[in-house]
């Protein structure tokens, strides 16, 4: 690990106790919880409310690995013996979608969908499955599909970990948007157009020498767009105002 220097005049953003909650998958559950963003249960061997299958994680993870399902009690409480306080426990949701959605600032950059496996892998990740890259959405079709939710979700999620950006896991069931996790540093090559609207978000960031505020989210929430218009992006905000549309 390599020190940089900072003084009074640095900017942060995505600082290290932030990053910290997004990295403990546990912590960022119970975050979740605690600010109001729904995320499937967490579970421990005293729940009431236990259903199966339970998917068991290691704290910190990626990737899709390590990704244990315990389908009945006897597997869950011998499981549970050997690794309470190194793994976490949570309800298993029969997702219909999944995506990545790319969250700055309290606005989205854009948002992919995850392909569904063939092989019936509950764990939707190209690490772990042979499908094919993530899929653009567009803005047309996230209006389409009456979508606001899971966006809704995953700016949430990032405010309740403290982060000013990262790319965030979001399952669709029934209309119901559950968070899974936020990464701190999501694939950026997963289309062109990802990457150039994370370019236009970092300069954006790089053209001020003081830090950015972020967009107002219980204002934004009752807009129509939560998306970042290029626009938006390719200017320098002046007054703080601008802000609270």
């Amino acid at each position: 690990i390599e020190n940089i220097l900072t003084n009074n005049k640095t900017v942060v953003y995505n600082k290290i106790e932030a990053i910290k909650n997004a990295t403990n998958k546990k912590l960022s559950r119970e975050l979740f919880i605690k600010n109001n963003v729904n995320t499937p249960n967490l579970y421990t061997i005293d729940s009431e409310d236990l259903t199966y299958p339970i998917i068991a994680r290691p704290l910190i993870h990626s990737k899709g690995k390590n990704f244990i399902i315990l389908n009945n009690y006897e597997e869950f409480s011998k499981f549970y013996d050997l690794h309470e306080d190194d793994w976490y426990y949570s309800e298993f949701i029969d997702k219909d979608r999944e995506f990545r959605v790319h969250v700055a600032h309290n606005k989205v950059l854009a948002v992919m969908e995850k392909v569904k496996p063939n092989n019936g892998n509950i764990a939707w990740n190209r690490a772990q499955n042979e499908t094919e890259p993530f899929i653009y959405v567009s803005w047309n079709q996230l209006d389409d599909d009456k979508l606001k939710n899971v966006l809704l979700e995953a700016i949430k999620a990032v405010e309740a970990l403290e982060l000013d950006m990262g790319g965030v896991d979001v399952m669709l069931k029934d209309d119901t948007a559950y968070v899974l996790e936020v990464n701190t540093a999501p694939t950026l090559n997963s289309s062109p157009y990802v990457a150039k609207r994370w370019g236009l978000y970092w300069n954006w960031l790089l053209s001020s020498d003081v830090r950015r505020k972020k967009w107002n989210y219980n204002k934004l929430k009752k807009s129509k767009s939560l998306m970042w218009k290029n626009f938006q992006l390719e200017i320098d905000f002046k007054i703080d105002e601008e802000f609270e549309l």
